[in-house]
């Protein structure tokens, strides 16, 4: 859609919903219907009203089954919408993705370059909205899916705020933007994977870090409380529990792919290397022994031992840290610097 019928489209908003009073309130104010479905019921003369239910509805009505015109019409009342009606505001979203033309695309479709001559960027109410509804764990999976296939829709600008970022920061092991526990999370991540795997691949590659990281804080909801005591940052113990559990599956999901095969021999040299630079001698041998212990490492080690040239070219790739220390995991030697 051209700026100018876009802009004008936005002052149409209040034609897109009923026009009684209430309705209009919404969509003027739509801080005040995040605090009537949420803290309505707080109010014994309003509990009659059943002030959430009709929000829900209303939420329901103006994008339950929404275009792309009335997404990018919508876009600045998503993380209201999203607060004061979180099943709706997902379940539409996923209506959407559902469609061939994905209609809620339009928001990542219609942005430009960033900068003075770019446009604005539609989507990022979207990530917003979505990043607010992840605070709750029973949200968290549903979300985590969403961003991912969002992830799949092309973006023309250069922004920074792209799904896949907003998703990292969900499972980040040092600081995840949601209340979920690290058990909540990787039941969550194995959802995730099942149903997007190639995202997940990548997400866990980027989970497996022990070099320098960076990190933001996600938007949070204004009158729930999700986010209660959460996102700060993680214990050492949670942090070390989520790097595991997320290089398991690594070696699992890369059992038979050359492509992740190539990519995993680069990041275990470099995650082995950082754990003896990082960890006392006692840890680092504690901690490789646990990976080592997983399953589904030594069924990519048999993958590797029956693939000439896979093994060839892992070889090939350690030998570059000769001088260093060996490290023999299942059948596999690795050669890790240590200066």
């Amino acid at each position: 859609m051209p700026p100018k019928p876009r802009r004008q489209t936005a002052f149409l908003l209040p034609s897109l919903v009923k026009t009684s009073r209430v309705n209009t309130a919404f969509v003027e104010r739509p801080n005040t219907l995040i605090k009537l479905s949420v803290r309505g019921s707080d109010f014994p003369s309003l509990q009659h009203l059943n002030l959430e239910q009709r929000a829900a509805t209303f939420v329901c009505e103006i994008i339950g089954s929404a275009d792309a015109e009335r997404w990018l019409s919508l876009r600045s009342l998503l993380r209201p919408l999203a607060e004061a009606a979180p099943k709706e505001v997902l379940r539409a979203i996923e209506f959407s993705l559902d469609k061939p033309n994905q209609p809620v695309g339009a928001l990542l479709r219609e942005t430009d370059s960033a900068g003075i001559f770019g446009g604005g960027c539609y989507y990022a109410d979207l990530l917003w909205a979505l990043e607010i509804l992840a605070w709750a764990p029973e949200r968290l999976a549903r979300v985590a899916i969403i961003l991912a296939r969002l992830s799949n829709v092309e973006i023309k600008g250069n922004w920074g705020n792209k799904p896949e970022n907003s998703l990292l920061s969900l499972f980040k092991s040092w600081m995840p933007q949601t209340s979920a526990t690290i058990e909540r999370r990787m039941a969550a991540l194995d959802k995730l994977i099942e149903q997007e795997e190639s995202i997940g691949f990548e997400m866990l590659d980027r989970l497996v870090n022990f070099g320098h990281d960076v990190g933001t804080y996600n938007a949070r909801p204004l009158w729930r409380d999700d986010d209660a005591g959460s996102g700060h940052g993680a214990t050492n113990l949670e942090r070390h529990q989520m790097v595991v559990e997320a290089a398991e599956r690594m070696f699992r999901l890369a059992v038979g792919k050359p492509k992740r095969i190539s990519a995993l021999v680069r990041k275990i040299a470099n995650f082995l290397a950082g754990l003896l630079r990082a960890l006392s001698e006692q840890d680092a041998v504690s901690l490789l022994q646990e990976v080592s212990s997983r399953g589904s490492l030594a069924g990519w080690s048999t993958d590797i031992t029956h693939r000439p040239d896979n093994e060839a070219r892992l070889r090939s790739s350690l030998a570059k840290h000769a001088g260093g220390v060996s490290i023999l995991l299942g059948n596999i030697e690795f050669r890790v610097p240590i200066n």
